[in-house]
This record gives structure tokens, C-alpha cells and sequence, in this order.
């Protein structure tokens, strides 16, 4: 942990997968205390960005970043898109 303190402010601006990393330290905390309370997990609702990108989001999504274009969204913006197409798996 004291590493990880004494390089946030390089990882903050300089590494390139730090959103990665907060992304899945938050997913795990929650994946703890939905365990601990016994809360199920959010309903995973799939998005199309206007690129054609599936964005899987939940109602808890404070926003995300498009990997197909890069666009940005915000909680509001991304749960305003449109449900993505289902495909069968084959």
C-alpha cells in the first residue's frame, strides 16, 4: 500500500491504465460488500453508443468511456442511449 501511495500522483497522470485499475478496485469492493450483506448484484443493462459499440452499464454507472470512440459519458447521457441490439450466441 505505501507504494501504491508514495506513485499515485505518476499513476494519476502519466500511467495508462490507472482508469482500468480504479474501475476494477471499485467493482471488487462492491463484489465484497454485496457478499457481506447479501445484496444482489445491479442488473446489467447493454447500451449502444452511436458508434456501434455495447456499452454494459447498470443503473449505478456514474458514466463511462466508449472503447470503440472514446467518447465520454455521463450518467445521465449514457443511461439516455439506446438499449443495444440482442444477439443470439451461436
Amino acid at each position: 500500500m505505501g507504494t501504491l501511495r508514495f506513485n499515485l500522483q505518476w499513476a494519476v497522470t502519466s500511467h495508462p491504465a490507472v482508469d482500468e485499475f480504479s474501475r476494477e478496485t471499485a467493482l471488487i469492493y462492491r463484489q465484497r460488500d454485496a457478499q457481506v450483506s447479501g445484496e444482489r448484484r445491479p442488473r446489467v443493462i447493454p447500451v449502444a453508443c452511436p458508434c456501434g459499440t455495447t456499452l454494459r452499464v447498470t443503473l449505478d454507472t456514474a458514466g463511462c468511456c466508449c472503447p470503440g470512440c472514446g467518447q465520454q459519458y455521463g450518467h445521465g447521457e449514457v443511461l439516455q442511449l439506446p438499449m443495444a441490439e440482442r444477439r443470439i450466441a451461436a
